[in-house]
């Protein structure tokens, strides 16, 4: 993992994402801020900003630039669903840890899902506890959004880029 200089991730993505040319200039403001604030980390070929984002070079975010900054489109962008409460590891990050409750069966998280694809949520995160320990966590997977190259984990179990396999 490497962490470029936040001028050169800049113009890489702009370069990237035409699109961001065409956005109000208080939001890219908010995005320059954004950038100092969370440094970007360059993994593989990726220029991750936020686990929560998808690469800044992929075509999910190019989609969610167009989309949501040029064409203001109504409705989320992206979507959080805790899959799990289990963790099987006692990390001092845990802060879901002593939840309790019922989890979500697979069938009504992939109904969430298709229902989340219609009002346009273009990328998923996966969290919990530890998402991977969710028996159905392909099946999930595949349900999400096509054109979302990538899912993430909160955990660390993967890292954003490493999901789906290419």
């Amino acid at each position: 993992m490497r962490k470029p200089g936040t001028a050169i991730v800049v113009l890489r993505t702009v370069l990237w994402n035409p699109m961001l040319f065409r956005i109000p200039p208080k939001i890219g403001l908010f995005l320059l801020i954004y950038f100092r604030k969370f440094r970007p980390v360059k993994i593989n070929k990726h220029a991750v900003l936020h686990p929560h984002l998808n690469p800044l070079n992929s075509r999910g975010y190019s989609r969610f630039v167009a989309e949501h900054q040029v064409r203001k489109a109504e409705g989320p962008s992206h979507a959080q669903i805790g899959l799990t409460i289990a963790f099987p590891q006692l990390c001092t990050y845990g802060y879901n840890r002593d939840r309790k409750g019922r989890l979500i069966d697979t069938g009504t998280i992939i109904r969430v899902i298709s229902d989340l694809k219609k009002m346009g949520v273009m990328w998923i995160g996966f969290s919990g506890g530890e998402p991977l320990l969710n028996r159905d966590i392909l099946r999930i997977a595949e349900s999400g959004p096509a054109t979302a190259p990538r899912s993430s984990s909160l955990r660390g179990a993967l890292s954003p880029g490493t999901w789906p396999p290419a």
